[in-house]
């Protein structure tokens, strides 16, 4: 009886899904257990345990198939995210971390409701980190997912070097759907690069320690070039003779064109906020969908680092909008 029902058990282990064969027969994947074991030294048998344990999971193919921010105009994309229930909670995640936030606030510049903010939207203070075994989610996307499978396939590289860095078990690593982990959802590369270790334990918990989740994110924010008391994004109008989706930017920001040059296209700064910002000051054109009609900005440096969290315009703004309701609350 115990015979038989560690077979099973094995079978399903290897075998994981009738009709998908296992990862490990994939050319894909003996270029990236090679490239891993010649660049990080892993071990080879337990890289090839693990891609011959991943499992292909249907419903994370249909989730990055349909995402917020491509099937949502702004005015219903803001509903998600800036209702009073998250401001409430957000308020009361702020008061729990006070200490914790000023002090993140004080080493890395980044204003505490903005970090708040992206926890906020990222998995609601927490409570929304993602279910999914994080080596099936990358595995599926790394070779089922053609369209993006490059960038995963580094991520499985980078969440494999980071089961072997942390000394953890990678099944043991939980997320989203995409493979995004702990309550700021970071991919694993980004964990490895921006994760810290903020209450001194020599673990980067981003999972249950609030701590280590609020200093990664405001870690994150820093090293990508936040700039402290700088605004964010402001109201612009454009003449009749703008071409919005000509002057739309969505490139590296030392290429995005400066106020003058924007000037020169029709673009008008009336709002009385853009009196102390430089002509030379280089922004991000963009614009959002209101009930009424779009209106357009300009996102300034800190529009810009919020992006590189996610390139999604509307999720900058959204991160954007929820720090000022909290700062309010």
């Amino acid at each position: 009886m115990h015979i038989r029902y560690l077979l099973v058990t094995v079978c399903l282990w290897v075998f994981p899904q009738i009709g998908f064969p296992s990862y490990l027969d994939r050319p894909e994947a003996t270029v990236l257990i090679d490239r891993l074991v010649g660049e990080y030294q892993l071990d080879r048998s337990l890289l090839e345990e693990a891609l011959v344990g991943a499992r292909h999971q249907a419903t994370v193919i249909d989730a990055i198939s349909r995402p917020a921010e491509r099937r949502l105009a702004w005015y219903e994309y803001r509903e998600i995210f800036l209702q009073p229930l998250r401001v409430r909670r957000g308020v009361q995640f702020w008061n729990a971390n006070r200490e914790v936030l000023e002090r993140a606030e004080s080493e890395f510049g980044v204003p505490a409701e903005v970090i708040v903010a992206i926890i906020g939207v990222e998995t609601d203070y927490g409570r929304v980190m993602g279910s999914y075994s994080a080596l099936d989610a990358l595995a599926t996307l790394a070779f089922d997912y053609p369209p993006r499978s490059e960038f995963f396939r580094k991520e499985l590289g980078q969440l494999l070097v980071l089961a072997s860095e942390e000394g953890r078990a990678v099944r043991d690593f939980k997320g989203s759907y995409a493979g995004a982990l702990g309550m700021g959802q970071f991919m694993p590369s980004s964990f490895r690069a921006y994760a810290v270790d903020f209450n001194g334990d020599e673990r980067r918990d981003i999972w249950t320690n609030t701590d280590d989740a609020i200093g990664s994110v405001a870690n994150y924010l820093a090293v990508h070039g936040w700039q402290p008391g700088d605004r964010v994004i402001m109201p612009v109008t454009l003449g009749e003779g703008s071409d919005l989706e000509t002057l739309r930017f969505s490139g590296e920001f030392d290429d995005a064109p400066t106020r003058a040059e924007l000037e020169a296209e029709g673009v008008a700064f009336e709002d009385p906020a853009w009196d102390h910002i430089e002509p030379t000051e280089q922004l991000m054109l963009t614009s959002f969908e209101r009930k009424s009609g779009p209106v357009a900005y300009a996102g300034l440096k800190n529009f810009y680092v919020i992006t590189r969290y996610n390139r999604s315009h509307m999720y900058a703004l959204a991160v954007h909008r929820l720090s000022e309701m909290l700062r309010g609350g």
